[in-house]
């Protein structure tokens, strides 16, 4: 199909007539870049932003022939520190990546979703009367939280949706909680139910909970909703409180690694991983790991799991001694405690594995004087990608000797890009075509933000 006549004006340039209407958490802005050819450095930033947006726009023109009404965009996002610590009352210190899924949409007058992504030649409908269950497939993280909503007595409608994505899946990079956030932003606007920051978070978190059967913590769907352009965040998962921690203007390269393995954490071990830390605090008699941080070796060597309790407790700390570090600007200070939580998720708590290991052992190699601070597996772990601080200015030449050493080694190369931390997840209206304060045709009129 082809697009309506005068739409590509308003299409390219992408810049021209994007305009945020509700930022849930964050400050949007840009910072252009262009993608590298693969086996190169890939950078982030606006420019890879907008071919996530204009991929999903076009999606949805060749698929229903004519343009969307509402986007909906969500960022992935890496974790500096703390990891496997959400689910333990911890604090955990993501940002969000450059990075993001979009997901075009219009409001229809047929009790149906169409649903489309640009890995499908059709869309898939699902009807609003039926009763829906999980499928075991991508499409259950969407129609999970959808459900949600019904359940919550949203006023549902008929939509057609089309989604386009730059966030690796399976890589450890929160695709799936991108996907989740972005859709519920949607069901706010379009069914009429608005939820606070937090209340939406843990909807998307329940949906993996009982929908999907992936027992996570809260970490990924907070940052997702929740992150501001060139800050950190420091998450408090016992008490959901949260910190912004500006971003000094000679922070390191955060280059984001990607070995291409892909994990499958709903199979067992991130589960049982999370069940044995429930074991040694049954075991302390405790509910909580906070206040545990100078307990005695003898005692942690009798728990069930002492490997286990020993990485939670030890990256607790590791975590906060990161945000000083953050904060004082001692990038060396900081890249040692990166590599030290990569000793902890690969002995302690076995969620590591070659190529992560590999990767790291490398970057510790090269170390300061090559322009490497320092870096470690981020995410569930099982394969998916390493994080790291690098200078910028040595970001291609480190890429490279990495690139060429992981090829002998495994076979291929890994995935490099580069990311600054970058905005929360946003819902617009396509510019020109429909002004902000006007409703759509079925008269739902977007949410404005408080000044």
């Amino acid at each position: 199909m082809h697009a309506p006549s005068g739409f590509w004006t308003i299409l390219k340039p992408m810049h021209s007539w994007i305009k945020p209407i509700a930022n849930h958490g964050s400050d949007e802005g840009s910072h252009g870049s262009a993608p590298a050819q693969q086996g190169r450095v890939m950078t982030g930033g606006f420019g890879n932003q907008s071919q996530a947006l204009q991929r999903c726009v076009e999606g949805f023109i060749r698929q229903y022939g004519h343009e969307p009404e509402w986007l909906s965009h969500a960022p992935g996002r890496v974790n500096l520190i703390g990891e496997h610590i959400d689910y333990n009352d911890g604090w955990v210190l993501p940002t969000a990546i450059d990075r993001r899924l979009a997901m075009a949409a219009r409001v229809i007058d047929r009790p149906e979703i169409l649903l489309h992504s640009e890995q499908q030649t059709h869309a898939r409908i699902f009807s609003l009367e039926d009763a829906w269950q999980p499928k075991g497939d991508w499409t259950d993280y969407l129609i999970g939280v959808m459900k949600a909503f019904l359940d919550r007595g949203a006023r549902p409608c008929g939509l057609e949706l089309s989604l386009a994505s730059d966030i690796p899946v399976g890589a450890g990079l929160s695709s799936s909680a991108a996907l989740e956030c972005s859709i519920a932003s949607l069901m706010e606007e379009l069914w009429e139910h608005r939820l606070d920051p937090v209340e939406k978070v843990i909807l998307c978190q329940q949906v993996e909970h009982a929908f999907v059967g992936m027992p996570c913590g809260i970490m990924d769907q907070s940052i997702v909703t929740l992150a501001k352009k060139n800050h950190f965040l420091l998450l408090d998962c016992m008490d959901r409180s949260h910190q912004h921690i500006a971003v000094p203007s000679n922070f390191p390269t955060l280059l984001i690694l990607d070995t291409k393995v892909k994990h499958a954490l709903v199979e067992g071990a991130y589960a049982r991983r999370r069940q044995e830390c429930h074991a040694c605090l049954e075991a302390l008699g405790r509910s909580s790991w906070r206040g545990a941080e100078d307990m005695a070796s003898t005692k942690l060597e009798s728990l069930p799991y002492p490997a286990r309790a020993r990485h939670v407790i030890s990256e607790m700390a590791r975590t906060l001694q990161a945000v000083d570090c953050l904060q004082k600007g001692a990038w060396e200070a900081l890249g040692d405690l990166l590599y030290q939580s990569h000793a902890s998720l690969r002995n302690d708590f076995e969620v590591s594995c070659p190529e992560l290991d590999w990767l790291v052992e490398a970057l510790q190699s090269l170390g300061p004087s090559a322009g490497v601070w320092g870096g470690r597996m981020t995410g569930g772990g099982f394969g998916g990608c390493v994080v790291a601080l690098v200078e910028p200015l040595q970001v291609e030449r480190i890429l490279g000797r990495l690139q060429s050493g992981f090829h002998a080694q495994f076979g291929h190369p890994p995935d490099g890009f580069v990311s600054t931390p970058a905005s929360g997840c946003q819902i617009e209206r396509p510019g020109p075509l429909h002004r902000l304060d006007h409703p759509d045709r079925f008269g739902r009129t977007p949410r404005r933000l408080s000044p």
